[in-house]
């Protein structure tokens, strides 16, 4: 990419299309800490699928830690909880 060629795309004008912050930031992961950022198709399609992964993760610990809370209300309260 190059400012010469008109090709060349800042992370604001990123972020103005469809990229989120945090996709943003795994595409910045899945790249070395010492090379420049060259974001193809193929390596959006990635960062998009790890997103999709974060996401269901997060969903299943968010569930997982409010029947936690739940459980921990019920014995406190000295009722039995159904599983």
């Amino acid at each position: 990419m190059s400012k010469s060629l008109k090709n060349f795309q800042t992370i604001q004008d990123a972020l103005a299309t469809t990229y989120t912050s945090r996709n943003m930031r795994i595409v910045f992961l899945m790249g070395r800490w010492n090379d420049g950022v060259e974001i193809s198709p193929d390596m959006r399609k990635q960062a998009d699928s790890w997103e999709t992964t974060l996401d269901v993760r997060s969903e299943d610990f968010s569930h997982r830690t409010k029947l936690i809370r739940i459980e921990l209300f019920h014995k406190r309260q000295g009722k039995a909880v159904r599983g």
